[in-house]
This record gives C-alpha cells, structure tokens and sequence, in this order.
C-alpha cells in the first residue's frame, strides 16, 4: 500500500497495486490527461485532428421533404425536422421488427411480452364478440373492396407480405369495438398492420385531424 498524489487534481489516493506507482487517482483523472496531451499534441503539431470521412460534408438532400441539410453525421440521410424524424424512425423499427421476427420465428412483442399480448387478444375477441352482427366480415371481401389500398395512409397493400410485416394488410375497425363500434363490414376498413397499430383505438377523423395538426 502506498500513499501518492495525483498530478491532475493534486489529491491525495492509496495505491494497492504492487507494480508501478499509478500517476492519477481515478478514471476522470485519466480521461482529463488524455484531453491534456492531445491538446498539447495539437498545439505542438506532433498529431493531427482525423479529416472527416465520406462525401457527406456540407448539404445534403432529404429523402422525405427534397430539402437540403447541414449533415451531421456520415449516415444523416434525412434532415433533423421532426415531420421527417417520425417517418424515418418508423421506418427504422419496422425493419427492426421484421428483421427479430426473420431470425427469432416470433414477433418481438410475443417475445418480450408474452402475457400482455395474450391478455390483450383475450381482451379483443371478447370485445369483438361483444360487437359482433348477423353479417360476417370476411377481410379477402374487405380487401378486395378497398382495392388493396390502406385506408389510412392511403398507400397500396401488398398482397404477398404476411403478418408480422407492418405493411401486410389487416382489418381496421372505423369506430373501434373498445369505444362502441360494430364489428360489421360497414365499420371495417383495409389497412396496413403498422398504421393499423399507430391509430390505436382512436377513430380515422382523429387520426387525420393529427396528423394535421
């Protein structure tokens, strides 16, 4: 055990280490040095600041909104509004998502939360029951009569992607059967899986009046 100072902070620290003596008390300390001699490595000329990499620099184009940007980052393909942040993050977990399904053969919902998801789909068929009418929905009629295109965003629906895939195709109940809605071929509409997610059970005039605000 030895008893030094440290030449940052000038405080005084125990070594137990039997080897060479440590020169700093701790990891700020350490840090703070290594500022110190790249710094003094700057101004003395002995290194030299890293060159930015790729063709990135200065303005680029958004993919979302065509206007151009300051990049920040080599990867910065979408500029920093938050009308093109949404997208681009959807966009991002929806590959998330379909990738985890890919190499697990399970959604990650069913994955992380195996109850909750049971839970909630026991809570939907019942509401769905609750709701239901003499006229069957059959969703291939629904789809077919929307012509496979998305209610809600109004974008066509792939006939070939299946489910977890957030734009496979899916039923959406105008007025949800949580709030009072019917569970009729009136009160259904074609949707994406994943817009069919985002609007919860939230009504298409809320939505849109959202999405406008």
């Amino acid at each position: 055990m030895r008893h030094l100072v440290c030449d940052i902070c000038d405080q005084g620290f125990t070594a137990f280490n039997k080897g060479q003596a440590p020169k700093r008390c701790g990891d700020e300390c350490s840090r703070e040095h290594a500022r110190r001699q790249r710094r003094e490595g700057y101004r003395s000329g002995r290194h030299t600041r890293p060159e930015p990499k790729g063709p990135w620099q200065g303005a680029r184009t958004c993919r979302y909104c065509a206007q151009d940007f300051d990049a920040k980052s080599a990867r910065a393909d979408v500029c920093y509004a938050t009308e093109c942040q949404r997208p681009k993050n959807n966009e991002r977990m929806r590959n998330f998502f379909r990738l985890y399904a890919a190499e697990h053969g399970i959604t990650y919902q069913h994955h992380r939360y195996p109850e909750q998801r049971r839970t909630a789909a026991m809570q939907r068929k019942a509401d769905i029951r609750g709701a239901s009418t003499s006229e069957p929905v059959s969703p291939r009629r629904v789809f077919e009569r929307d012509g496979w295109r998305c209610a809600l965003c109004h974008e066509p629906i792939s006939q070939t992607l299946r489910f977890p895939d957030p734009l496979s195709a899916s039923v959406d109940h105008i007025v949800p059967v949580s709030v009072g809605g019917a569970h009729s071929p009136d009160n259904v509409q074609a949707a994406h899986l994943g817009c069919n997610a985002r609007k919860g059970n939230r009504t298409s005039p809320q939505v849109a009046q959202e999405a406008t605000a």
